[in-house]
């Protein structure tokens, strides 16, 4: 073999697929072998990436999110919850203790407030800035509830179970128990 071999050899070589006549080439030919080192590396590279675990769907969907200049997801933090503070004697024999507020801040700053329904939950809300979303998304289980956002950033949804639920606003969402 007079010339050097094409790079697919090289790989084929590296890979373990012997071509005695590229093989003699390479043992005699310095710039290939470092050309085989590189392939050698590249395979090992890929066999390394092979093995590792593939990612999750939901980590693939923010990946895909940030290439298209979509906003990355982010948490709201709650900052205030009405059944974490103790309630007054005259709350709890009243039973005013009907209503739940919670109010969470992050990249939008959401208000609601839980009442007790029939068929489960009612959800009352505010979102500031009021644009920040067109839609609120509620998501328990496999149930999903979704309310437009008004102009002056106040929405409703019905019937959402009680239990632990996702509340999603445009990019920001939190998990929370009603």
């Amino acid at each position: 073999m007079g010339e050097h071999p094409e790079y697919a050899f090289l790989l084929d070589h590296v890979a373990g697929r012997e071509d005695k006549e590229v093989a003699v080439h390479i043992l005699g030919c310095a710039e290939c072998q470092a050309a085989a080192a590189k392939a050698r590396r590249l395979i090992d590279a890929g066999r390394r990436a092979a093995a590792e675990p593939k990612p999750s769907k939901r980590a693939l969907k923010i990946a895909m999110q940030a290439f298209r200049g979509e906003p990355a997801p982010s948490f709201l933090q709650l900052i205030f919850d009405s059944f974490m503070k103790p309630a007054t004697a005259e709350a709890i024999r009243s039973g005013a203790l009907t209503s739940r507020f919670l109010r969470f801040t992050g990249n939008v700053n959401v208000e609601i407030e839980v009442k007790e329904g029939a068929s489960g939950a009612e959800i009352r809300g505010l979102i500031t800035p009021a644009n920040h979303a067109p839609e609120v998304v509620v998501i328990a289980g496999k149930t999903r509830r979704r309310s437009k956002v008004a102009a002056d950033g106040t929405f409703v949804l019905r019937n959402v179970p009680k239990k632990t639920v996702e509340i999603r606003v445009g990019s920001s969402r939190v998990v929370t128990d009603l």
